[in-house]
């Protein structure tokens, strides 16, 4: 697994960088499960409704609310890290199997995780 050009040039990045990147990644991943949720919901609301499926959301629901728990812990982390500290991208991040996944994570994201941002031309990762 290699990393992009930039990555590269740039072995080494700040821990507190890595851990804010983590978090908007995280964000975006909650809010494409919280889409994935009303969808379910709507599907859910139009149909004979059933106890395995209520099951099924209390369980999506349990998975949006510890990322976006973890979203928090890894922002009150980087707050509370002092400067300098850093992360050498080869053992940390080149690691991570979703290369649109590491390459946010390096590239400072101004938005969340877009996991709908993918080219219809592109090769679907398998892992």
């Amino acid at each position: 697994m290699t990393l992009t050009d930039h990555q590269a040039q740039t072995p080494h990045q700040s821990l507190k960088q890595v851990l804010q990147n983590t978090s908007l990644c995280l964000e975006g991943i909650v809010v494409a499960i919280k889409t994935l949720e009303q969808e379910i919901l709507l599907s859910h609301a139009q149909s004979k409704p059933c106890q395995a499926t209520g099951a099924k959301l209390q369980s999506v629901d349990f998975v949006t609310q510890s990322l976006e728990e973890t979203k928090r812990l890894l922002e009150r982390i980087a707050d509370d890290l002092p400067t300098g500290l850093s992360v050498d991208l080869d053992r940390v991040i080149a690691p991570i199997k979703l290369q649109k996944l590491r390459d946010q994570i390096v590239a400072r994201p101004k938005q969340g995780y877009d996991i709908y941002n993918h080219s219809l031309e592109a090769d679907v990762e398998l892992f």
